[in-house]
């Protein structure tokens, strides 16, 4: 079968076959934005590639031919974002149309609790699961630090105000009986790793894919360990965020880093609003689990899920469009946008 066999094959298993038979024109682009994570987080690496599948502007090769496979017409754009929680009030608000965010972050946002309390923001919906955030609680190798209840009085950071890592380290400090016993320092992934080799921290939670680029950068210099969650903080967590999961840090997960750690982790969700038309939904969907465009992840982002389970452990329900997309339903291809 020839590469336009492929494609044709492959549009019609999705049920995407007029929105694949239909060129883009220049005077036919539509913009997108999309939330992606601060710098120094791997959420801001995906980000950047994630826009780079789902968009197609004219002139490009065609999927199939060595070209991309993204949605035609459609320019996606990656913006750094400031943490978890401004992230999806933009989204929400409207001045992202996408965002990439923690499924449990999610979930608060959609209810209104937690760091959201006061403004629910109901219109958030998934285009699915695009991988994890893992929980690390890292120390300095030989600090003699091993445990989690070894961190009493310690200089402690947890991220910056708003963000993931500060929402899971507040849930692992209480469950862990560590709450106001510990000295916290708020400070954001590669901040606290950076204090962390200079000897102005003693341990730094953080919530980001493995390795984190923050923490993977400090290791080329600093031996490094990571402390395990015990089973019963992680229960506890557990009951508290049902989006948590079991999860291990292998040994080698960093250089020089010779024991693993059990931990949780939790859904990285790739977000839009309710308001993004349902054919345009369906149809990031197709792209953003396309074959090509799930290799061209897989070179920069080993945490890529199956297209079978990424619409799995979502904080919000699927967008329509995403559903139909991953139920093989046919849908009319996006509309023409007005410049």
């Amino acid at each position: 079968m020839g590469s336009s066999g492929r494609v044709r094959l492959l549009c019609l298993l999705a049920g995407w076959l007029l929105f694949c038979a239909v060129p883009a024109r220049a005077a036919d682009l539509r913009y997108l934005q999309l939330g992606a994570g601060p710098s120094g987080e791997h959420a801001f690496v995906l980000g950047g590639l994630i826009a780079s599948v789902l968009s197609n502007p004219p002139g490009l090769r065609p999927c199939g031919e060595g070209g991309v496979c993204g949605v035609p017409g459609l320019i996606v754009v990656a913006s750094g974002a400031e943490d978890g929680v401004a992230t999806l009030r933009r989204l929400g608000a409207g001045s992202f149309d996408a965002a990439l965010a923690d499924a449990d972050m999610a979930a608060l946002a959609a209810r209104g609790a937690g760091p959201f309390a006061g403004r629910a923001e109901p219109s958030l919906r998934a285009l699915g699961r695009v991988g994890d955030d893992v929980l690390q609680v890292v120390v300095r190798a030989g600090s003699g630090l091993r445990r989690l209840a070894d961190l009493k009085g310690r200089r402690v950071a947890v991220g910056a105000r708003g963000s993931a890592s500060a929402y899971h380290a507040g849930l692992l400090l209480a469950a862990a009986g560590l709450d106001g016993r510990v000295r916290l320092r708020a400070l954001r992934g590669p901040e606290a790793a950076d204090a962390l080799a200079a000897g102005r921290l003693d341990a730094v939670i953080l919530t980001d894919a493995l390795p984190s680029p923050a923490v993977a950068a400090v290791a080329e210099h600093l031996k490094i360990a990571l402390l395990p969650l015990p089973p019963s903080v992680s229960a506890v967590l557990r009951r508290r965020d049902p989006l948590l999961r079991p999860a291990q840090i292998p040994a080698g997960a960093y250089p020089g880093q010779t024991e693993g750690a059990a931990t949780l982790a939790v859904g990285l969700d790739l977000l839009v609003s309710a308001r993004l038309p349902e054919a345009l939904a369906g149809a990031m969907c197709a792209a953003l689990w396309h074959p090509d465009s799930r290799a061209f992840l897989a070179q920069s982002h080993a945490g890529l899920p199956d297209p079978a389970q990424a619409a799995e452990g979502l904080g919000v329900p699927l967008h329509e469009g995403a559903r139909r997309c991953y139920a093989g339903e046919a849908v009319p291809a996006p509309e023409r946008a007005t410049p």
